[in-house]
């Protein structure tokens, strides 16, 4: 979870990395959810993914594509979520508001707890340590 003061209108955008055979990611402003995707890893690029992985425990695909959302009003607690499905990481995430971006260039994964994050008023993430999403 990430808290902090999110502005209206401010566009978060998540880079995919890698999604082991299916996820399905969830946002959620301050408990109601935002945005929704998931994510089924096959044999087929489809539009979601720029390599396919066949591995002993099945499809493992790269995608290293942008998904974006729109907040739709102010908040203080963004919730990042593996709510279906196996694993997935993240290169990064960027806060975009006006001409504004911030990145947090790590990567993220989504497949076990994960502590709470903040976020300062000018969209910086205030905690540096690695970070682990989950459901």
């Amino acid at each position: 979870m990430l808290e902090g003061n999110f502005r209206k209108d401010t566009k978060l955008t998540i880079n995919v990395q890698q999604v082991s055979n299916k996820s399905t990611m969830q946002i959620k402003l301050d408990g109601s959810e935002i945005y929704r995707k998931a994510f089924i890893c096959t044999s087929d690029p489809g539009e979601d993914w720029t390599k396919i992985i066949l591995t002993q425990w099945g499809y493992q695909n790269i995608s290293g594509k942008d998904y974006s959302v729109i907040l739709p009003s102010g908040g203080t607690r963004l919730t990042i979520a593996n709510t279906e499905g196996d694993w997935m990481s993240f290169n990064r995430m960027t806060f975009t508001y006006g001409m504004k971006n911030r990145y947090r260039p790590r990567e993220y994964f989504m497949g076990s707890k994960t502590e709470n994050l903040s976020v300062n008023v000018d969209g910086k993430i205030t905690d540096e340590t690695e970070i682990r999403w989950s459901q």
